[in-house]
C-alpha cells in the first residue's frame, strides 16, 4: 500500500518577456550526441548533463554571450538530446542536426516541432523537416507541440501521441520510482514505447494510429497531473511560458488564452522544470582557477518554478538575456 507523503503540491505558473526586452537568445546544448535517457529506469543519469551555471560558462567561451552585466533568464528545454525525437542544431556547433545516439532526423518522414532563433535573434516556432536545409535558423530545439494553431483536440492529440517519446506524459503510465508504479504499469509503458521506436520515423497519421491502437487496446487512460511547461513566442516575437499540473493540452490552451498566441511546444516535466532568473546577469560567475571550468557562481540564482524532485543538471538550456532586471505581475 502506498504511504502518506509528507508533501503534496499543485502549482501553476505564468511569465512573459516582452519582445522589446529581449536583447538576445541563445541555445546551448551538449557538443555531441549523448544517449537518450533510460526513462523506465528509476534515477536520472548525470551523463552529458551541465549544471546551469556550467551551461553559461560554455556559452560565453564561445563568445555568444558578452560579459556584461545585463539580466539573464534561463528557461530548461531538457528534453533536448535526452528523448527521442528532442533534437537540436547549432550553426555553430555544425552544419548537422544534434539528436539522441541512434537517431537519424534526416530519416524522419514527418517534421519535428521546434522553438527556433533566425540569424537576427528573433524566436519563432516551426515545423522543421529533418531532411531539408536550415539555413534560415541559426539554432533550434524540438519537443511535443501542446497547442497548434487552431486544430481541434482530436487532431491536436495526433500530433502530441507521435512526438512524445515518453508516454507517460499522455498516458496514466506510472514507471521508474513513481510511487503508483508496478510491473502491469512498467509493462504497459514499456509496451507504447517499443511501439513509438517502431514508428520513430514514420509519417504522421501512421505513427499515431499505431499509438493510439495501442493505447486503445491496453485500456489506457489519460494521465491528469503530470507537471508540464510548455513555451510558446507570442504574435510580436515575445517568449511566453507556462508551467502547470493538467493534461498536457490544457497547458498549452492555457498559454494559447493567456497570451494570445498560435502555437506551444513542451520541452520539460516534472523534476526536469528550471527556470532561474540572474538579475546580475554573468557577474554572477567569476574567475575561479580552482574550480572545475574555470569559473564559479557568486550570487545564486533565482529559482522561479520548480519540483520537490527538480534536478539541476540538464542537457539544454534556452538562455535570454534582457534589457534589465524590472518587473511587474502578469495580469489575469
Amino acid at each position: 500500500m502506498r504511504s502518506q507523503p509528507s508533501l503534496s503540491f499543485r502549482a501553476s505558473y505564468s511569465l512573459r518577456v516582452p519582445q522589446e526586452q529581449l536583447i538576445r537568445a541563445v541555445l546551448s546544448t551538449p557538443r555531441t550526441s549523448i544517449a537518450h535517457k533510460a526513462l523506465s529506469q528509476p534515477g536520472h543519469t548525470s551523463h552529458g548533463r551541465l549544471d546551469p551555471w556550467q551551461h553559461l560558462y560554455e556559452t560565453i567561451a564561445a563568445g555568444n554571450l558578452e560579459q556584461g552585466d545585463r539580466p539573464l533568464l534561463v528557461v530548461g528545454v531538457r528534453n533536448v538530446l535526452a528523448n527521442h525525437r528532442c533534437i537540436a542544431y547549432t550553426a555553430r556547433h555544425s552544419p548537422r542536426l544534434q539528436s539522441v545516439l541512434g537517431e537519424d532526423p534526416t530519416l524522419s518522414q514527418r517534421p519535428y516541432h521546434a522553438i527556433a532563433i533566425n540569424p537576427q535573434g528573433k524566436l519563432t516556432i516551426d515545423e522543421i523537416d529533418g531532411r531539408g536545409e536550415f539555413g534560415a535558423y541559426s539554432s533550434f530545439c524540438s519537443g511535443v507541440p501542446a497547442v497548434w494553431d487552431s486544430e481541434a483536440h482530436g487532431q491536436l492529440m495526433r500530433r502530441m501521441i507521435a512526438e512524445a517519446a515518453d508516454q507517460a506524459h499522455i498516458y496514466h503510465l506510472p514507471r521508474g520510482n513513481h510511487p503508483d508504479a508496478n510491473d502491469d504499469t512498467r509493462a504497459a509503458w514499456t509496451t507504447m514505447h517499443n511501439t513509438f521506436m517502431r514508428v520513430l520515423y514514420e509519417p504522421r497519421e501512421v505513427a499515431a494510429d499505431a499509438l493510439l491502437n495501442q493505447a486503445e487496446r491496453l485500456g489506457l487512460q489519460r494521465e491528469h497531473n503530470y507537471f508540464h511547461a510548455v513555451l510558446g513566442i507570442d504574435g510580436s516575437g515575445g517568449l511566453a511560458l507556462h508551467v502547470a499540473h493538467g493534461e498536457l493540452e490544457e497547458v498549452g490552451n492555457h498559454l494559447r488564452d493567456t497570451f494570445d498566441l498560435a502555437r506551444g511546444i513542451c520541452f520539460e516535466n516534472s523534476g526536469s522544470i528550471s527556470v532561474l532568473f540572474y538579475p546580475e546577469g554573468i557577474r554572477s560567475l567569476r574567475a575561479d582557477p580552482s574550480a572545475p571550468q574555470g569559473f564559479a557562481l557568486d550570487e545564486p540564482e533565482h529559482s522561479l518554478i520548480a519540483a520537490p524532485n527538480k534536478r539541476r543538471a540538464g542537457t539544454s538550456f534556452l538562455i535570454l538575456e534582457l534589457a534589465d532586471a524590472s518587473f511587474d505581475v502578469l495580469q489575469p
